[in-house]
């Protein structure tokens, strides 16, 4: 294997996406770097805005056999049916291994359930290149925890788990991301031990905003006020401080089927994961029915609904499993006017009617709390409203206005 301090060392990162294009950054400080992306679109775009010399925007999978390291960063979602699909690994993998030279280290970022790189990824590689595993090639895995938009918990400053299948191969994988400037790594025992690490991670998020979003639905029952009872809480030292509100993107809303699916394949069902994702799932349509009580049967084709924020978390444009996208289905279906703007996706290629500015509403859902929407004065959310509407609804998801006082002809609503 070579050097990795060695100045002619090249690195591919396989998948140019939320996690890969941050890798490319940090890598290409000191080295070549190959960014290799299916999507020849995208690769294109990014090469027209390129600035830096070090990294190369390529489709090309021969890149791949010219380069002592690569890294995989592509998406693992999951089926219509909620079951884990690993599709765009093993076809990383194959086209991998194609490609694979002698002593090439190959880093799995992808979340996924215990037993997916050895047992599966591994083999398609020796498979795909007539390579062995631990003699012609070698084999890591680092589950990424980059954070989209988050400008404080970045690739620099989070604790970033390395794995590999012995101690030799993870020196080469710590050496190998050392070279990211003031990186936090942590050696865990197993390659199993930090794929397991990553998808609960994450299913302990989704089970904590379960438990509040069922909370959220017993105050409303009760006429109380859900951050009352939250801001409440959080005075006792240890309370978890987890606020409700939607649940999507490919890695909260997703991990937990890879939980699910791996305890099947042992015999166990993880009840609470199961219930938690059906409890996120239902509050889109919680939202919706809610909105249905407030208006008292008016006709609903005469309800216009604006609904502010489509990405699936704030101050980001990703729009992945986004759930903003089941409430605006479901006011359709139920045969209101419905409109969305987003201001981050103005730019973007998106599947639903991108108003830059909603006007005449008789409802407006803040679903995605961006910054720009959370400095909105009472007087710009007022004036998106028809000023005739005999209702003026306002749903605010998040709470992001709840010290306004917008008056008596305004009915003011959150989750």
């Amino acid at each position: 294997m070579k050097e990795i301090n060695n100045k002619d060392f090249v690195i591919t990162v396989v998948g140019v996406g939320y996690v890969g294009q941050p890798l490319i950054n940090e890598f290409a400080r000191t080295k070549k770097v190959y960014a290799y992306d299916i999507d020849s679109e995208k690769i294109k775009a990014l090469g027209n805005n390129n600035k830096n010399d070090n990294i190369v925007y390529t489709n090309n999978s021969k890149c791949i056999g010219e380069s002592d390291a690569v890294i995989v960063a592509v998406p693992t979602p999951t089926y219509d049916n909620n079951n884990p699909n690993l599709e765009f690994v093993i076809n990383a993998c194959k086209t991998i291994g194609d490609n694979l030279r002698k002593n090439t280290l190959i880093v799995f970022e992808s979340s996924y359930y215990p037993g997916v790189t050895e047992d599966i990824c591994i083999p398609l590689l020796e498979e795909n290149s007539s390579l062995k595993n631990n003699i012609d090639f070698f084999v890591g895995y680092s589950p990424e925890r980059i954070n989209p938009s988050d400008k404080i918990h970045t690739i620099n400053t989070i604790t970033k788990v390395i794995s590999a299948q012995n101690n030799f191969v993870l020196d080469q994988v710590e050496k190998l991301y050392s070279l990211i400037p003031d990186i936090n790594l942590y050696r865990t025992t197993s390659i199993k031990v930090a794929e397991l690490s990553k998808i609960i991670e994450n299913s302990q998020r989704d089970l904590n905003i379960a438990f509040v979003n069922e909370v959220s639905q017993l105050c409303h029952l009760m006429n109380i006020s859900t951050i009352d009872v939250l801001e409440t809480s959080k005075t006792k030292w240890n309370f978890v401080d987890v606020f409700p509100g939607l649940v999507g993107g490919y890695c909260i809303g997703v991990d937990p089927y890879y939980l699910m699916d791996l305890g099947k394949k042992y015999g166990y069902n993880m009840n609470i994961v199961e219930q938690s994702r059906k409890t996120n799932e239902k509050i889109p349509l919680f939202i919706v029915h809610s909105l249905n009580s407030l208006l008292n049967n008016i006709k609903k084709e005469n309800i216009k609904v604006g609904i502010l924020g489509y990405s699936y978390k704030a101050n980001s444009d990703d729009i992945r499993n986004t759930k903003v996208e089941l409430i605006y289905d479901e006011l359709k279906k139920q045969h209101f006017d419905c409109m969305i703007s987003d201001y981050m996706l103005f730019d973007k290629n998106t599947n639903f009617n991108n108003y830059r500015e909603l006007h005449d509403l008789d409802v407006l859902i803040i679903a995605v709390p961006h910054d720009k929407y959370r400095n909105m004065s009472k007087e710009k959310i007022i004036s998106y409203f028809n000023k005739s509407s005999s209702k003026k609804i306002i749903l605010d998801l998040y709470s992001v206005y709840k010290n306004y006082n917008f008056g008596s002809d305004v009915i003011y609503w959150t989750l």
